[in-house]
């Protein structure tokens, strides 16, 4: 039997009366295959589950996002971020600085999110400080690397201090509360390498890296 003629409107409205639903199970309901289900739903700002693979939809004004920005209806977990990896990101805002794995995973109630903290510090997104098995991940989305402009004949000049990498570090080994004297040790234990050149910019300079107020580095 020919499939019924389907109009997005009946769709979006099926879904905001069922709160969370399978692909599968709007297609059927309407008797059609899932790609006309997706395609009247492109745009309409649906919401994917960040569990179960993504197999629950739900439409945007059936979501009641706690002050997390999470949401779950029947075992299938929402984010006003949509997928688990910017949701990640924005927790580690959210809720730092420093934020460990089993915090992140209580919060998403997700039972392992280990491949994605991996993936968000290997692409730049978090920064992480500590020990494996004990690691605190610190935000990598503000504006670091601060440049100083000094003059020289006349001129404008701007002096590189640190790379992206060793900038992000600073900046989570400064809420930490690392030693000015220290951080030299400390980013190379990250396994990030200070030139010579480098090594020699002024230690308060490393303290104030950090864009906008922070906590002061310790002097014991």
């Amino acid at each position: 039997m020919a499939s019924e003629r389907v109009f997005r409107r009946a769709v979006l409205d099926h879904l905001l009366r069922n709160g969370a639903l399978t692909s599968a199970e709007i297609a059927n309901h309407f008797g059609c295959s899932v790609r006309t289900i997706f395609l009247k739903l492109e745009g309409s700002g649906y919401l994917r589950s960040y569990n179960r693979n993504g197999a629950m939809l739900a439409h945007p004004d059936a979501a009641d996002f706690d002050a997390d920005g999470l949401w779950e209806y029947r075992g299938a977990r929402f984010s006003v971020w949509r997928d688990l990896f910017s949701t990640i990101v924005a927790l580690v805002d959210l809720k730092g600085p420093g934020v460990s794995k089993a915090q992140l995973q209580h919060l998403l109630c997700h039972h392992d999110i280990r491949h994605h903290l991996l993936t968000c510090v290997r692409d730049g997104h978090l920064v992480r400080i500590g020990k494996p098995g004990d690691y605190l991940y610190f935000s990598g989305s503000e504006r670091y690397g601060r440049l100083e402009a000094t003059r020289s004949h006349g001129t404008e000049r701007t002096r590189p201090l640190l790379d992206t990498a060793a900038t992000r570090l600073v900046s989570a080994l400064r809420c930490c509360g690392v030693r000015p004297d220290g951080v030299i040790a400390a980013l190379a234990a990250e396994g990030v390498l200070v030139d010579r050149r480098q090594q020699r910019i002024p230690r308060e300079e490393y303290s104030g890296i950090l864009h906008g107020p922070g906590p002061p580095m310790s002097k014991h």
